[in-house]
């Protein structure tokens, strides 16, 4: 099965998850990362469902966003779930190669990285990222945290990742409040991200691992004690 129809198929489901601890933590920090949008234009790289850009349009009402995937069946949800007031543009995609279309300030990618088994499909990605970014532009990439698989968060757990080599195939399940949503991601080590981030013409970045340690809420998991997410900020 290729990637474009293993998301289609997903789509639906992926939207019912429960998404405590992305809320929580981990678009919280993404934002943070991203900076002050207003009068910028975002680019959501491997949107989805448009959850993410969905709350940047709400944050930053000046703001100008762009959503692409490559899943057809994640765009058409986009396009439903999101009020036309929030202004969001939402295009698919036959790969990262299509971005040379959009003209963007700064831009994300939350749970995109791991869905991609090639760590030089990883690179081209970034170095094309880079390349249409403007001087001083941001790039965020959030993905599970690649020391914290085995841990059971309150929205996902992975497998335990020990004995696994960049570009693994690495089982995840993402939790709803009727069924588990199973798949399998790919592994990457934080030495991987590093190392794309740089080939790709990054050379300064900076990382954020959140922990849920002031929150109390009996709803959460491992991520009390342990980060969820690892986030990088990489600046042109």
């Amino acid at each position: 099965m290729d990637s474009k129809q293993h998301w289609d198929e997903l789509a639906d489901v992926y939207m019912v998850k429960n998404s405590i601890t992305d809320w929580l933590l981990g678009y919280p920090a993404v934002l943070k990362l991203l900076g002050d949008l207003n009068s910028k234009t975002l680019l959501d790289l491997g949107c989805g469902s448009g959850r993410f850009s969905r709350f940047i349009a709400k944050s930053y009402p000046l703001a100008r966003v762009i959503g692409v995937d490559t899943s057809t069946k994640a765009i058409d949800n986009a396009h439903k779930k999101t009020e036309e007031s929030l202004g969001i543009e939402y295009h698919l995609i036959n790969s990262h190669e299509d971005i040379d279309n959009y003209s963007f300030d700064v831009a994300c990618a939350n749970f995109l990285f791991c869905t991609t088994p090639n760590v030089d499909t990883l690179i081209a990605m970034t170095k094309k990222v880079h390349s249409l970014l403007p001087s001083g532009g941001i790039f965020v990439i959030m993905d599970a945290h690649p020391e914290m698989h085995g841990k059971k968060f309150t929205s996902f757990q992975s497998d335990d990742s020990t004995g696994l080599k960049s570009g693994d195939p690495l089982h995840v399940r993402l939790f709803t409040n009727s069924i588990d949503i199973e798949f399998d991601d790919f592994f990457l080590a934080k030495k991987d991200y590093e190392k794309i981030l740089t080939a790709g013409g990054f050379n300064v970045f900076e990382t954020m691992e959140p922990i849920a340690f002031q929150y109390n809420d009996e709803r959460l998991g491992d991520e009390r004690q342990f980060p969820p997410y690892l986030i990088f900020k990489a600046v042109k």
